[in-house]
């Protein structure tokens, strides 16, 4: 139960990010993760990652979302099928020239 939370939560409430610091979420297996930045204070990139440990998809300077109702805040991503979520600073992908089909290591 306590990671279910973590993952809702997410950056939520965070008024800011270490750099080189973000937050990995694990699904329990491979789908379609749509995020939105519902009570996140801080503009993120959020990064899919496929369990072959590639970039699927990337959402860049994603912004926080102003409304009180989480209803109303858009989602992000969650068109590619990943395993892994990556939330980080925003501008950290293209920082670090982060695309989709790049391999990543952890």
């Amino acid at each position: 139960m306590s990671q279910q939370i973590d993952v809702m939560r997410g950056m939520m409430f965070l008024d800011s990010l270490e750099q080189n610091r973000g937050k990995m979420f694990v699904h329990a297996s491979e789908a379609n993760f749509p995020y939105f930045m519902y009570q996140t204070k801080i503009p993120l990139d959020i990064i899919w990652i496929s369990r072959r440990r590639r970039i699927v998809e990337i959402s860049v300077n994603t912004p926080p979302c102003p409304s009180k109702s989480a209803s109303a805040c858009p989602s992000y991503g969650g068109h590619q099928r990943a395993l892994f979520v990556l939330e980080v600073n925003a501008g950290i992908a293209a920082k670090n020239g982060l695309k989709v089909g790049d391999a990543v290591d952890f």
